[in-house]
């Protein structure tokens, strides 16, 4: 698997049905693979059919992802009150139309090539809502931004909604107690 911190490639790799994971160019880890401290096992306990449960960033770093949600491998469960993660953050996110560059894109037979395409600026985002930006430093001390993270963004948005949800109940029975005050003015 050639690559740099520009990107891999003649890469491809996929964990298969068989609990394997399959490489382009014959690469087979019938064992375990340790890297940097990080753990693959061959066989995983674990599969997925909405997302990767690994990436590797631009700087060719393998990372484990977790979706976890589950209260028995959390702590200090509490509701939201950091400002940090208060999701009316993200109302002064911008959110962007765009065509993603052929050097990006090469895959002529993409749906997507050469399209126009919504999303986000990545710097944009940290910028407002940092937690929900996969980052690391390259060697010079610089961030990389690597992608965004909808495992923080979903319940984000999620909350924004229920808050919304709530605002307009609170205004409908305004509006109903206004409309009856004045039914009995009116009477």
């Amino acid at each position: 698997m050639p690559g740099n911190s520009n990107g891999w490639y003649d890469c491809y790799s996929y964990v298969g049905s068989d609990g394997q994971w399959h490489f382009a160019n014959n690469v087979y880890l019938p064992g375990t693979l340790q890297a940097n401290g990080l753990n693959m096992p061959s066989r995983t306990g674990t599969q997925t059919t909405a997302k990767p449960n690994c990436y590797i960033d631009t700087n060719g770093t393998f990372y484990k992802t977790s979706t976890a949600s589950s209260r028995s491998v959390k702590d200090d469960i509490k509701l939201l009150e950091s400002e940090e993660l208060n999701p009316s953050r993200l109302y002064d996110v911008s959110i962007y139309q765009f065509k993603y560059k052929t050097t990006y894109l090469s895959n002529k037979e993409d749906t997507r090539y050469k399209k126009d395409m919504i999303g986000f600026i990545l710097e944009n985002l940290h910028e407002k809502y940092p937690i929900a930006v996969d980052c690391h430093m390259d060697e010079a001390g610089k961030i990389i931004y690597d992608s965004w993270n909808e495992q923080y963004l979903i319940p984000a948005m999620l909350k924004l909604i229920q808050d919304q949800h709530n605002e307009l109940i609170n205004q409908s029975m305004k509006i109903q107690n206004l409309e009856i005050r004045l039914l009995f003015m009116n009477a």
